[in-house]
């Protein structure tokens, strides 16, 4: 024969008893942080420089720390393409790294929750001192060939080089680039000051010699976004660049990859 619960437990043990599982409960919730991928194509230093190491990965951890544990984050390094197809998902999870609201069509930031910038940078012009080149516009490259990366667009001088007046001779990798305008293969590239900053800091043997345009190509702000649908990450998203402004280690880690002085 049974005997009801409450003549076992009594009330107050079946209240101690929940507590207790409520306790529980919101211990596992805090100790368990949220995955979240923070995606990125750039698969160059400084973003990316071995596996698991890199600006990408120090931006994931600094975040999950930033955040209280509430996300955890972890890099998915990713084609363009593959990251195009997964933003095409209305309920795409994650958050994109080091972009901008011009390269996804959403310069009035309304169709993704943006950040304010993390990183500003800039597109430069390198050359061979052989021919030294002062960018001016698409023109400067007419006539030339350019060392392309693979999946990058060059929107301002796409229709010079549909008429063959530039030629564009696309490699993997910058490393591979700069091999090639060493050895007069290619008579200009273009490469991000981030990436340059990074190379002269860590491997200055890899642009002695290169000349670089006085003028940028082009200026930019490196933004996160994340999903508008999920309220909780978009909403920490969008507090991110202060809370990293204001974080000393954060700032530590610029200087150690060479993008901020002092």
């Amino acid at each position: 024969m049974g005997f009801p619960a409450d003549r076992v437990w009594g009330v107050k043990g079946w209240r101690v008893l929940c507590g207790v599982m409520l306790m529980c409960w919101l211990w596992t919730a805090q100790a368990a942080p949220r995955t979240v991928v923070l995606w990125s194509h750039y698969d160059y230093p400084p973003f990316v420089i071995s596996p698991a190491e890199g600006l990408s990965y120090r931006l994931a951890s600094t975040l999950s720390r930033l955040s209280g544990q509430r996300f955890a984050f972890v890099v998915q390094v990713v084609p363009r393409k593959r990251l195009d197809a997964q933003l095409s998902e209305p309920d795409w999870q994650g958050v994109v790294g080091w972009v901008n609201p011009a390269w996804f069509d959403d310069l009035p930031m309304r169709r993704h929750a943006w950040s304010a910038a993390i990183l500003n940078d800039e597109d430069w012009l390198l050359s061979s001192p052989r021919r030294p080149l002062e960018w001016q516009g698409p023109q400067t490259l007419e006539g030339l060939r350019l060392g392309g990366l693979l999946g990058h667009r060059y929107v301002e001088i796409e229709s010079l080089l549909r008429a063959g007046r530039i030629q564009r001779d696309d490699v993997s990798s910058q490393e591979a680039n700069l091999r090639k305008l060493a050895a007069g293969r290619i008579d200009a590239m273009f490469m991000t000051r981030s990436a340059y900053l990074w190379l002269r800091q860590h491997q200055p043997a890899m642009l002695a010699g290169l000349h670089v345009s006085r003028e940028p190509r082009s200026r930019y702000e490196r933004r996160l976004f994340a999903n508008p649908l999920d309220e909780e990450l978009a909403a920490f998203i969008r507090a991110a660049p202060a809370l990293l402004a204001h974080d000393p280690a954060w700032q530590q880690v610029l200087r150690d990859y060479g993008l901020q002085s002092g």
